[in-house]
């Protein structure tokens, strides 16, 4: 009983941070509330940890490393125009952008009752995170957010596939979070070059400027 709790308390952590990651207006907020949802994810593991797999504290103490330390590291001294930029780039509200997230949730929760899933309740709560973070991509604009979108979704991929698939091997899992550090490596070096070289935290403005 305690598990399931504490596999909710997880799992739900993981969603409202994808959600609010969405609806936040500034980077600094959204470099927290990552650091919020990599906890959900290393309490995932850790529950697994304590109860059936052991070596799986080297994949908890990989995520509390890379996507606690690491990666806001990289991604959070952010200077210039992206730091003063005050988001919300985008083509709805951010109410309307919730409602769609309720909706992307509950049908995230009817996929989850396919029989067979070890959480069924978690991992529907984990893929309407999933759906909410696809939609973040393709509803703001700016580099930063697009950026912290795109490592919230593999903090979730993660997470869904624990979720329903049960514990992945240890270094597979380490080499899966290694994988994340790149990425933010990438996304860093890109923010900071669009802003630098092209005055801008638009990407619509980057399309404009390339056609």
């Amino acid at each position: 009983m305690t598990e399931q709790i504490l596999w909710r308390l997880a799992g739900s952590l993981i969603w409202v941070m994808a959600v609010a990651i969405l609806l936040v207006k500034t980077h600094q907020s959204a470099r927290l509330l990552y650091r919020l949802q990599a906890l959900g994810e290393a309490g995932l593991l850790a529950v697994i940890a304590l109860d059936h797999e052991p070596l799986l504290w080297i994949d908890v103490i990989m995520v509390l490393l890379i996507k606690e330390i690491a990666i806001p590291k990289i991604l959070g001294p952010q200077k210039g125009m992206i730091a003063r930029d005050y988001g919300a780039k985008g083509t709805v509200g951010m109410t309307f952008l919730l409602f769609v997230a309720a909706a992307f949730t509950l049908g995230g929760l009817a996929l989850g009752q396919v029989p067979g899933l070890l959480h069924p309740l978690v991992a529907g709560v984990l893929l309407g995170a999933w759906f909410v973070s696809f939609m973040h991509l393709s509803s703001r604009y700016e580099t930063w957010s697009m950026s912290w979108a795109l490592l919230s979704l593999d903090t979730i991929s993660g997470a869904l596939a624990v979720a329903v698939a049960g514990p992945i091997p240890e270094f597979a899992g380490v080499g899966i979070d290694v994988g994340a550090l790149v990425v933010a490596v990438l996304l860093a070096l890109l923010t900071r070059t669009i802003a630098s070289t092209l005055h801008t935290t638009d990407v619509r403005d980057v399309e404009e400027l390339i056609g």
